[in-house]
């Protein structure tokens, strides 16, 4: 879509809250992106681990939206190790051709035999097809495990979200990098990611690159750290273009104050700087931003009890 009203943001809370781990959903105040109201709407998993994460937002060819999320409940057991070494596979997927209504999540697994996890599935409809990427842990053939394996961004290709090519390897700098997020700008390819940081004690950010293609091997770093120095650590980069025109990226302070939402005027400048007095959903953390027309807007409005 082209003209946008306004943002739907989908989201969850943090896994010790008994219904953290289920996805929510708010929208912006038309175009002022500092104001967000709740959506009573929820999407709660039955299948697999039971738990979603992470969700992302993808405008379907129709119109119609499809929500990706990663199959896990830390509250059940608050395993980590488990959840790397012997996770799910699988990602979970809900469409809505409203996005008020959405079908139960099912699971589709995208991941190898090899994979510990399939974690923050994103993705587009392109040529076609979905393109759809996520963070793994690869091991070798046997039963053990080790939980140092890093975490690599697989990608893999479908046209119905059920039947999926083979997994390849598309970005492993040799430690762990999640939340990779594509955005097709210009003729150019914009890529958000968290790479672990080469000292340990180091705290991680997004970092912002510009490359031809998505295989291409001389990215330009745009922004190394985003938010350095603002927040302490963050993850869970979610990037959508506001109905103003400016470029919007939220960054998670996981394990702290969760969302913070930066801007910039244009994604080639690489210059993002925090909104102030912004009021965000309380609690919401690693997400995504869709953009959303009026007549989507006030769906959603009414369904949240707001006048239009």
């Amino acid at each position: 879509m082209t003209d946008a009203a306004a943002l739907l943001l989908a989201y969850f809370l943090d896994e010790h809250l008994a219904d953290g781990e289920e996805i929510r959903f708010a929208v912006s105040d038309g175009a002022d992106v500092t104001r967000w109201t709740e959506v009573p709407i929820r999407i709660r998993s039955e299948v697999g681990e039971r738990g979603l994460r992470d969700p992302f937002l993808i405008r379907r060819p129709d119109g119609g939206a499809v929500l990706l999320a990663t199959d896990l409940r830390v509250l059940a057991d608050g395993d980590w190790s488990r959840a790397v070494t012997r996770g799910s596979r699988a990602i979970a997927v809900s469409t809505s051709d409203d996005l008020v209504s959405w079908s139960a999540p099912r699971r589709t697994t995208v991941a190898p035999p090899e994979a510990g996890n399939a974690w923050a599935p994103k993705g587009a409809w392109e040529d076609d097809r979905y393109v759809v990427r996520w963070a793994s842990a690869l091991y070798g053939p046997g039963d053990r495990r080790p939980d140092d394996s890093h975490q690599r961004i697989l990608r893999a290709e479908s046209t119905d979200l059920e039947h999926w090519s083979a997994p390849v390897v598309e970005l492993d700098p040799g430690r762990d990098v999640i939340d990779v997020q594509l955005v097709r700008e210009g003729g150019a390819v914009h890529r958000f990611s968290v790479p672990k940081p080469e000292h340990q004690a180091a705290a991680g950010f997004p970092r912002h690159e510009r490359g031809a293609d998505p295989d291409a091997d001389d990215w330009t770093v745009l922004a190394p750290a985003i938010g350095d120095g603002v927040i302490a650590r963050g993850e869970g980069p979610a990037v959508a273009q506001a109905p103003d025109g400016r470029w919007l990226l939220l960054v998670d302070e996981f394990g702290l104050s969760g969302y913070h939402l930066f801007a910039a005027d244009s994604l080639d400048s690489g210059d993002w700087r925090e909104l102030p007095d912004v009021r965000l959903p309380e609690g919401a953390r690693h997400g995504s931003l869709l953009r959303i027309t009026a007549e989507e807007l006030d769906r959603l409005r009414a369904a949240a009890g707001s006048p239009r």
